[in-house]
């Protein structure tokens, strides 16, 4: 299902000669491949999986990015195994990790912190991949 985000303005008064402007939050969110959100992926596109991408659908014109985020593998009955990335690069840890993977494992990308070219940093929503 495709998402269409549509950015508004909305005229709200006037100060002097300059006029006030509302619009629509804008949405910057976490990518790694082509993936977002809570996405189904299969073996070979998880294996293929490098780094944390930030997507900014605003018209700010800033890019971000990813400085960490924590890195969670998860399977029904078995303890959890986390590692903390410190760029946006996947360790070498974490792709031998996935390269392992198994059909129902799941793979969390946690308390993203990405750095924008205006110098801030933001937490960004994570990204959840379930194997096939």
């Amino acid at each position: 299902m495709k998402k269409l985000f549509i950015l508004i303005f909305i005229a709200i008064g006037t100060i002097g000669s300059a006029q006030v402007v509302a619009t629509k939050k804008c949405r910057v969110y976490t990518m790694t491949g082509n993936f977002s959100g809570t996405t189904t992926v299969t073996v070979q596109e998880a294996s293929a999986l490098t780094d944390l991408t930030v997507k900014n659908e605003c018209t700010d014109g800033l890019t971000y990015t990813v400085s960490s985020f924590d890195f969670t593998a998860a399977m029904d009955g078995k303890a959890p195994y986390a590692l903390k990335g410190t760029s946006s690069k996947l360790t070498e840890e974490m792709k031998a990790n996935i390269s392992r993977t198994k059909s129902g494992m799941k793979y969390y990308f946690d308390n993203v912190s990405a750095k924008g070219s205006d110098g801030q940093v933001k937490t960004l929503p994570g990204i959840t991949l379930v194997i096939k």
